[in-house]
């Protein structure tokens, strides 16, 4: 991606008044998909694209649900709003929040 469409993302960002840790956060996915894709253009990514991103890089890698999340957030915000024919982020779903069982003191 280049610096100029991160830019973009980062104004548009701040102007809507996200924090600055969801800023960084939100950019910082973005810039690691657009490594992830190498040379396919950002106008031509699909929802298959998205998919193997988070098996071949979240997932492989061992990161957090949450992170998945946040980085499946960054995706759909950023074609929502920059790329919105190319993309049909209706379909990417997030994951499924872990489940704890609760604690019982005896």
């Amino acid at each position: 991606m280049q610096h100029r469409e991160l830019a973009q993302f980062e104004r548009y960002l701040t102007q809507r008044r996200y924090s600055a840790n969801t800023i960084r956060t939100y950019v910082n996915a973005l810039r690691i998909f657009s490594e992830y894709l190498g040379t396919t253009p950002l106008s031509e990514v699909r929802n298959e694209d998205v998919e193997l991103f988070n098996t071949r890089y979240i997932l492989k890698n061992g990161y957090s649900a949450s992170y998945q999340n946040q980085a499946i957030n960054s995706i759909k915000l950023y074609y929502k709003w920059f790329h919105n024919d190319s993309l049909d982020i209706s379909i990417i779903e997030r994951p499924i929040e872990g489940f704890k069982l609760p604690v019982v003191l005896s």
